[in-house]
C-alpha cells in the first residue's frame, strides 16, 4: 500500500464488500441469520481494530504487520461467507 488513506480505503471497501454477502446470504437463506450476524460482527470488529492500528503506526514494520492481519483475516471472512 502506498499510504494510509489508501490502506484505509482498501480495508473499507473489502468490509463493505463481506458485509453485503453476508446480508445477501441472509436474504436467501434466513436459516442463515445467526451465522451471517457472526460474520459481520467480525467484520466490523476487524475494521475497528485495523483501523486504530494504522492510526497508531509509527514504521513500516508497523504497516506490514497490519497488511498481513489484513489479508489473512478478511480471507477467513470470505470464506466463512462463502461457506454459508
Amino acid at each position: 500500500m502506498a499510504n494510509r488513506r489508501q490502506l484505509k480505503k482498501a480495508i473499507n471497501y473489502v468490509i463493505i464488500d463481506i458485509v453485503e454477502a453476508s446480508y445477501s446470504a441472509q436474504l436467501y437463506n434466513v436459516k442463515k441469520t445467526d451465522a451471517s450476524e457472526k460474520i459481520i460482527n467480525a467484520a466490523a470488529d476487524l475494521q475497528d481494530n485495523l483501523l486504530s492500528r494504522i492510526n497508531q503506526a509509527k514504521s513500516k514494520k508497523d504497516f506490514s504487520a497490519i497488511v498481513a492481519d489484513f489479508e489473512s483475516k478478511t480471507d477467513e471472512l470470505y470464506d466463512q461467507v462463502n461457506k454459508l
